[in-house]
């Protein structure tokens, strides 16, 4: 129990703040640590390096850390196929390519997202409430006061609830929320809070972010047969789309499971999983960790559930709303959807226009840049050199 002077971590503002800055940025890892860890395979420096500078000038623009936070180091891995892999850097030129920043911008604000999508009859979680933003278009109340917000976390009829800010990402300011019980809050995290904390929290990311407000939606429970092999947490499917002329075509898909101790499934929260799937939505390989400290496993650390061989249920359902749904945004030709897996089918979460591909080739242990996609890329203007 978190005592009643004491702020959850899962509450911290600044720190949430911060955790934007460093999600932004190439991915960080102890660089002494995994040379050695390199050199117990018999690496020397002087071949970690000449092989660093190469993949730092492919296409992929690999910086060093990348190379650590890929294992790419590890010597199972065919040597003529890391050029594949894909750098943050070189990944921000691929998707301004491939991406209309105006429809980008409509997509990254969940509000107008949420509401183009019942417009189109797919299938989304219930929006209950949006604070100090705009509902735009969406059937919710408006809490626009601190008074209104505190007055709707008071009434534990309306839990349990999920709030998330209306622009943001990489699920950051995300907050889980279980029940209200004797007057304090208990959050999927395990920890308590007052309604005070959560609503200085909601107050406080909005202010610091100059975000539009935060939408608190129903929370939505996992499908019958997901949560007895991962536990009551919300699994997630995300497909990689390549939008053409053509149509829409899926890339590759993985899956998202979020470890009970988190609030959300991005992979960045420590003990978060990632599943590769095969074209019929059936598990092949799962991992969590980056770099040195990445392992596979075989089944669920919690509920010792076998993981392999496990198929993604509506499979066929959650391609077919995918496929549905990625011809309303024309202008983003790459295009990362998050779509549930619940007890009542499978329900769209997100469009991230481009979206991080570093999922992807951790599940799968290759690199992104296939030659389906740098036709794709290619198709867009881009050049691809290697």
């Amino acid at each position: 129990m978190t005592p009643s002077h004491a702020l959850p971590s899962s509450l911290d503002a600044a720190r949430a703040k911060r955790q934007i800055a460093l999600l932004d940025e190439p991915p960080l890892v102890d660089l002494d640590h995994h040379i050695a860890t390199a050199a117990a395979s018999h690496w020397t420096l002087e071949a970690l390096e000449q092989e660093m500078v190469a993949l730092g000038q492919g296409p992929g623009r690999m910086t060093p850390h990348e190379y650590f936070y890929y294992r790419l180091f590890d010597r199972t891995l065919p040597r003529d196929q890391l050029w594949r892999f894909i750098g943050r850097y070189a990944l921000s030129g691929f998707h301004a390519a491939a991406i209309d920043l105006a429809q980008a911008a409509t997509v990254h604000d969940k509000a107008r997202f949420y509401a183009r999508m019942a417009k189109a009859g797919l299938p989304i979680p219930r929006t209950l409430a949006v604070h100090a933003g705009e509902a735009r278009g969406m059937a919710a109340e408006a809490l626009r006061t601190r008074a209104a917000l505190v007055a709707f976390l008071q009434d534990a009829a309306r839990y349990p609830l999920f709030i998330k800010p209306v622009i943001g990402m990489y699920s950051v300011g995300a907050v889980s929320l279980d029940a209200l019980q004797d007057g304090r809050i208990r959050l999927a995290t395990g920890e308590t809070a007052c309604v005070s904390q959560v609503a200085d929290f909601i107050e406080q990311l909005g202010e610091q972010m100059g975000q539009g407000g935060f939408l608190i939606q129903e929370r939505l429970r996992p499908h019958a047969c997901l949560g007895a092999a991962f536990g009551e947490t919300l699994p997630t499917v995300r497909l990689l789309i390549l939008l053409s002329g053509a149509g829409a075509e899926i890339e590759s898909a993985v899956l998202r499971i979020p470890s009970p101790r988190n609030c959300a499934d991005n992979y960045w929260r420590p003990g978060n999983m990632l599943g590769a799937l095969d074209q019929d939505g059936i598990i092949r390989r799962v991992v969590t960790g980056v770099g040195a400290a990445a392992r596979e496993l075989a089944s669920h650390p919690d509920t010792g559930m076998p993981m392999i061989g496990l198929g993604v249920p509506d499979w066929q359902r959650v391609t077919a709303l995918a496929r549905r749904a990625a011809p309303l945004f024309p202008g983003i030709r790459t295009q990362s959807w998050d779509i549930a897996l619940t007890e009542r089918g499978p329900f769209v979460l997100e469009l991230n226009p481009g979206g991080d591909l570093n999922l992807h080739q951790l599940a799968y242990r290759r690199g992104a840049l296939t030659d389906r996609y740098i036709a794709h890329l290619e198709g867009c203007g881009c050049r691809i050199r290697h």
